[in-house]
């Protein structure tokens, strides 16, 4: 499709939506009710209607809803900023983000919902900064560049109606996503890398070409983002919380994406290191609401506990990394019982320390998305860890934790978490690496689990990776990767699934290792065991017995900081 009916289209598109929005709130607002049934009832058509409330709305003093319009959510308090604040941030003279659309309403639509989807889940930068930068025109903390990745990272998420939410991603949106790529790579320089909003732009690319099934390029994407931040080499002072949520968020990504890939991690050990040293809980006054489409705008918000997630994500992001330097950038045969269970401790503390707002009660329906990839990550963090030690003959009988029932339990747990994730907000709107963790614990369970659970598990799986390939490219290969272990394993599926087994693949080789840098993902057990030494499950039982407390490899909050914060949040929700 040309660039030119890309944009017609969406213009058309957005019209449309700005008519039903006006008439929305005016039956909500204006006392009009019975004025707009009426001419409904006529026949006047939408544009119709909506031209003639803005007409008298303009003229009797109040103002419409594209004056109105606000940011869905900033990291932190903003009201000291003195800055003019212009009304879209798009255009002003020379200055103009991006040179895909002209259309203000089409940009800042891909910024709410990246900032309701993405950012929570990984903050690779903070809202508040880059929203004052880019309503002011400053290229401050905000840059051409980093507009285009943001949007073309929440293209995958555009929908022009709410019956269209769960169809398959159209040839408008992943041109418009394509377009909006092309402009970010075209305006990064090879090098130098010494911007932090060039930082932010490859962390937040790495993203989006991992989604695409470009695996390859979005790892080297990564690896130059969290290489540059650690360098620190930027030709501008950086404000400190600017600086911390992105040497974090990075970082973060960082760990979680070599977890999965097996490789050693491009990132500094940050030992003694405050998490968010700098970013005042306190001030963290972001608010979240269901946001998919432009109306979306008026519905109820709740707190989002956005930093507040990104901090906890960040710490046991760090524990996941000392694992994966274990087993995967270990090359001497040490892997001792003491250092897997030392490592399970670090995980159970994490979670035992987990601030309540955080937590997820089944009965609750109250969880946003951020904090379900918390706790998902957690689980496939402890699969991956005691997945080598399942099959190994000396950690079999009475070895207490025994790795196969802790890994199957914590699957399990996994798994019911993303059901619950589906039922509230689909898998349409589930953040990429969570895909991942969806392959790993339905993988983990048709080897090992029950078989009831594991078909169940295996059904779930596919119907969901169905479901996220609206949005997300890398599910068809991630799909084709699961179905060979489904078909190997034997296990016999009903007729209406049958189907996923007996499919011929149509993808390559290539395909399969651009999408998750190598042909499968299933973690290389092989190579850790050959790394384990003798005595572990001798010493299995002894070691859990005598490690004590363990502790933090990162320093905390301060519990003032915390204490305070909870506080506040706990008078926002009475």
């Amino acid at each position: 499709m040309a660039k030119e009916e890309v944009i017609n289209k969406f213009e058309e598109l957005s019209k449309q939506n700005k008519w039903a929005e006006t008439i929305l709130i005016a039956l909500s607002t204006d006392g009009r009710g019975p004025d707009i049934i009426e001419r409904l009832q006529r026949g006047d058509d939408a544009e119709t209607i909506a031209r003639h409330i803005e007409n008298n709305t303009l003229g009797d003093g109040r103002t419409s809803p594209s004056q109105t319009r606000r940011p869905l959510a900033l990291d932190y308090d903003v009201q000291n900023m003195t800055d003019d604040i212009s009304e879209t941030g798009l255009f002003e003279g020379d200055v103009r983000w991006t040179g895909v659309t002209q259309d203000i309403s089409l940009v800042t639509h891909l910024l709410d919902l990246y900032f309701t989807w993405v950012h929570p889940t990984h903050m690779l930068l903070s809202e508040s900064h880059f929203r004052r930068s880019f309503n002011n025109h400053r290229d401050t903390y905000c840059s051409s560049a980093l507009v285009n990745a943001i949007c073309a990272s929440a293209c995958h998420l555009l929908r022009s109606s709410p019956q269209e939410a769960g169809e398959s991603e159209g040839e408008f949106e992943k041109s418009l996503k394509e377009q909006f790529l092309a402009e970010a790579r075209t305006l990064i320089p090879p090098t130098p890398f010494d911007k932090v909003t060039t930082v932010q732009s490859l962390a937040v690319m790495s993203l989006v070409e991992a989604g695409s099934g470009n695996g390859l390029r979005g790892s080297s994407y990564i690896k130059l983002a969290s290489s540059s931040m650690l360098s620190g080499q930027f030709g501008q002072e950086v404000h400190e919380e600017v600086w911390q949520i992105t040497l974090w968020g990075v970082q973060t990504l960082t760990n979680i994406w070599t977890e999965f890939t097996y490789e050693n991690a491009v990132s500094q050990r940050l030992q003694g290191h405050r998490v968010f040293e700098g970013v005042s809980l306190e001030r963290d006054n972001s608010m979240w609401r269901f946001y998919r489409f432009p109306h979306d705008q008026w519905l109820a918000t709740r707190p989002s506990l956005a930093i507040l997630t990104a901090c906890e994500l960040a710490k046991f992001a760090h524990h996941v990394r000392e694992t994966t330097g274990l087993f995967y950038v270990n090359h001497r045969r040490n892997i001792t019982a003491r250092k897997v269970l030392t490592q399970y401790k670090r995980y159970l503390a994490w979670k035992e320390n987990l601030p309540a707002p955080l937590s997820i009660v089944d009965s609750s329906p109250g969880a946003l998305p951020h904090f379900f990839f918390l706790h998902v990550h957690y689980y496939t963090s402890i699969v991956h860890l005691f997945r080598p030690f399942v099959e190994l003959d000396n950690t079999h009988g009475d070895v207490d934790p025994n790795p196969r029932k802790v890994a199957i339990e914590s699957a399990q747990a996994g798994m019911r978490l993303l059901e619950q994730y589906q039922r509230y907000y689909t898998n349409r709107y589930q953040p990429l690496l969570q895909v991942f963790c969806l392959i790993h614990l339905a993988d983990f369970l048709v080897r090992y689990g029950p078989p009831d659970y594991a078909r169940e598990a295996a059904l779930f799986c596919f119907e969901s990776l169905k479901q996220a390939h609206a949005g997300s490219d890398v599910c068809g290969p991630l799909q084709e990767m699961f179905r060979q272990t489904v078909r190997e394993s034997g296990m016999t599926l009903p007729d209406e699934a049958a189907e996923y087994v007996r499919q011929k693949s149509t993808y390559t080789l290539d395909d399969m290792m651009d999408a998750y840098t190598q042909v499968t993902y299933a973690q290389p057990v092989e190579q850790i065991q050959q790394l384990v030494t003798s005595t572990l499950g001798d010493d299995w039982n002894g070691d859990w017995n005598q490690i004590s407390d363990i502790p933090e490899s990162l320093s905390t909050r301060s519990s003032t900081d915390s204490e305070k914060f909870l506080q506040i949040r706990s008078l926002l929700n009475d």
